[in-house]
């Protein structure tokens, strides 16, 4: 038995509408690297943490290294994990 790693169609079955028509808003206006949907993202994510702010990032390494530049964590510093 052959199991997907991932199954973003049951995943997403209940609101494959509302994707589809935001997908095609972003697709029209070309906003998907900054623009007004990320920004509205950002508000409502920040509104859903509890915080005054967030950044949305390209990726995952992306958001490591925004933390470290603003814990200033630069070149020649060790992090440690226990």
């Amino acid at each position: 038995m052959k199991v997907p790693f991932v199954d973003l169609g049951a995943a997403t079955e209940e609101i494959r509408g509302e994707l589809n028509l935001r997908w095609n808003k972003i697709l029209d206006n070309s906003n998907f690297i900054g623009g007004p949907i990320v920004e509205i993202f950002e508000r409502e994510f920040a509104q859903y943490c509890g915080s005054r702010f967030a950044v949305a990032t390209g990726s995952g390494t992306d958001a490591l290294r925004l933390a470290m530049q603003v814990l200033g964590i630069g070149s020649g510093d060790s992090i440690v994990s226990v």
